[in-house]
């Protein structure tokens, strides 16, 4: 199963009242801006990027299901990018 930005936005809806983990919410908010996060992008700058902006802003805690759509909603409202290599 891809984990695509849809998948991650149910997966969100369905958890409304958790908190996320920054690792989680960086896959999310990745998703939300390249199209998709598989494990192996895990590995690649813009995914590292974005995790350590979210720890940084959160203080390295979880964050909230809101936080967590707001971040990838923010993301899409940047001109969309080419899908890192």
């Amino acid at each position: 199963m891809e984990k695509d930005e849809q998948f991650y936005r149910n997966m969100m809806n369905n958890e409304s009242g958790s908190e996320v983990s920054a690792s989680l919410a960086a896959s999310a908010v990745y998703a939300a801006k390249y199209g998709a996060c598989d494990p192996a992008d895990k590995d690649k700058i813009e995914y590292k990027q974005i995790l350590r902006k979210l720890r940084e802003k959160y203080k390295g805690s979880n964050l909230s299901v809101s936080e967590t759509i707001a971040e990838m909603d923010a993301v899409k409202s940047d001109t969309r990018q080419v899908r890192p290599q």
